[in-house]
């Protein structure tokens, strides 16, 4: 029991000290941040950019490999015991994006790979590709909620969780929403304001609400 406390007191504690940091300005508050995040994350790579305001919960389910940046008002949270969080060499997250498992969930986002401003991710399992862009106020959800009892509060009915993945080399527009379940191929491109809801092929032009085919790539 001690040692569960104990470990639950340097959670708390790292979790609180991290995010406090985030708001110190300037050369002094990079210095500090930097020699704590050696210090408590699951893996700190080298030359990775962390402006202030970067907001982390449980650290030490996240990876950050070499060369990641991470923009102002970026928050990442490994939500569950066993979730983790995976960001490859020289990923680039803009400001405001909003990156959360679930449960005992894994996120992980390929090298090189480029998330716009005010996108969000949430679900147990979100696996992007490499090289990726992906533009603004984008949405990739890979949960649902139960509602079939409608005697009973949807919010207490649960959630379901199938999973999406995104390969290599895609073009995903502004405000494209991708939900659960979806496979999207390598290659492929969305256009701005798509709701992806069904598996798209490799090299694929997609359009829509919902998104359909509409040429593929020579």
């Amino acid at each position: 029991m001690l040692l569960v406390n104990l470990v639950k007191f340097r959670h708390i504690l790292g979790n609180l000290s991290l995010n406090l940091l985030g708001w110190v300005p300037g050369r002094l508050g990079s210095r500090l941040r930097q020699a704590l995040y050696l210090l408590v994350f699951q893996e700190f790579g080298r030359h990775i950019e962390i402006a202030s305001l970067v907001a982390f919960l449980d650290p030490w389910k996240i990876c950050l490999k070499d060369g990641v940046k991470l923009d102002s008002w970026v928050r990442i949270r490994g939500l569950g015991q066993d979730s983790r969080i995976v960001l490859h060499s020289k990923v680039h997250l803009d400001r405001g994006v909003d990156i959360r498992t679930h449960w005992s969930g894994k996120i992980e986002i390929g090298e090189r790979t480029y998330i716009g401003p005010y996108t969000c991710l949430s679900g147990d399992a979100i696996s992007i590709g490499k090289d990726c862009l992906i533009a603004s106020h984008g949405s990739i959800y890979a949960n649902n909620h139960v509602f079939a009892n409608r005697d009973t509060l949807i919010s207490l009915q649960g959630h379901t969780y199938k999973g999406i993945t995104i390969g290599d080399n895609c073009w995903i527009g502004t405000g494209v929403r991708i939900l659960d379940g979806v496979k999207i191929g390598q290659g492929s491109v969305l256009g701005a304001g798509s709701v992806v809801t069904k598996d798209i092929p490799p090299y694929s032009i997609a359009v829509g609400i919902p998104a359909k085919i509409v040429k593929q790539r020579q």
